[in-house]
């Protein structure tokens, strides 16, 4: 680590890159099959107007724009990192970042681990999702999805489930709820478990997608997620408050 970088975060970084690029040639034109009819909606990309822009939902008690409840600014605070690592500041692995090979955006934060290595609760809360139970979607399957959401310029909420494979869902009430995404395998919890700080919940994996292993989580406020809207030091400052990195 000659400039300071994790070595994993440059090849996470550059394998995130490679997909970006590579979708928008290779993706708009391998499946020209994929069923043009979709019905579904157009997601909402919350936009902050100028009163709220100063204090995003993370710092105050505001409402998030009729998308979710009001939420005490000691819920969105008090997250913790994955052990050993700090919050990324590369762009494409922050929430908000584009994702051009299947018309869509990031919606969480990666963090580079190895294959297999423990994943723990961010924050105490109750299990509401847990994939025990999985089958990963295959390689033509996944470049069907990708393609939808290319030519849609967006993805459908079920074709985003799909990307983020195994997964686990927390709830820490006041309608946030922590994903953990892309897991190899999931510890022997069930829906309705009551977790702890720090309790392992399953391991690192790439399942759902064709990046190498890494930790995908997402914070969950109502409707939206954490950062929507935000980039820049703005996001930065509010993921820092999340996960309380000084």
């Amino acid at each position: 680590m000659e400039d300071g970088v994790d070595p994993r975060m440059k090849l996470l970084r550059a394998l995130v890159l490679i997909a970006i690029i590579a979708g928008g040639g290779a993706y708009a034109y391998q499946l020209r099959t994929t069923q043009s009819n979709v019905a579904v909606a157009a997601p909402v990309r919350y936009k902050p107007d100028a009163a709220v822009e100063r204090y995003p939902a993370a710092a105050l008690d505001v409402r998030e724009h009729g998308r979710g409840p009001v939420v005490p600014a000691a819920a969105l605070t008090g997250f913790a990192l994955p052990v050993g690592y700090q919050m990324p500041e590369e762009t494409e692995l922050l929430p908000g970042s584009p994702r051009e090979y299947r018309g869509g955006y990031h919606e969480g934060v990666d963090f580079p681990l190895s294959m297999g290595m423990p994943v723990a609760a961010a924050k105490a809360g109750k299990i509401i999702r847990i994939d025990s139970d999985y089958t990963e979607w295959s390689v033509e399957e996944q470049i069907n999805g990708e393609d939808v959401g290319f030519r849609l310029g967006y993805t459908p909420e079920t074709i985003l489930d799909k990307l983020r494979g195994r997964q686990i869902w927390i709830d820490h009430g006041y309608g946030i709820v922590t994903r953990y995404a892309h897991l190899s395998s999931v510890e022997l919890f069930s829906v309705g478990s009551i977790v702890e700080q720090g309790t392992i919940i399953g391991h690192v994996g790439n399942s759902g997608t064709k990046a190498g292993p890494h930790l995908h989580i997402e914070i969950r406020v109502g409707e939206g997620y954490l950062g929507d809207g935000l980039s820049g030091a703005e996001l930065l400052r509010v993921l820092r408050h999340a996960f309380s990195v000084g």
